[in-house]
């Protein structure tokens, strides 16, 4: 452990805690196996929406990256060959 954080599986689990209680008060229960609903199409539909999110958080890296690139060069005169007359 560092002087930063916690580790990693106990934030986790913290946040497994969290999504658990978000479902009880959602749904009234917990998830079970069996439940009627399919795993598999819940959990790629997820998947889908997750890929979105790191698709989004890039782009932003990335503009951001190009937005802080544009503020920090410095801007050149351009000269006129015959500016002055």
């Amino acid at each position: 452990m560092n002087k930063f954080s916690k580790p990693i599986h106990e934030l986790v689990k913290k946040d497994l805690d969290a999504r658990a209680r978000v479902g009880l008060r959602k749904y009234k229960t917990y998830l079970y196996p069996f439940n009627g609903r399919s795993g598999l199409k819940d959990a790629y539909e997820e998947a889908l929406d997750l890929a979105s999110y790191l698709k989004q958080c890039l782009i932003e890296e990335e503009m951001s990256g190009k937005i802080e690139k544009i503020r920090t060069t410095p801007v050149k005169k351009k000269r006129e060959k015959y500016w002055p007359f």
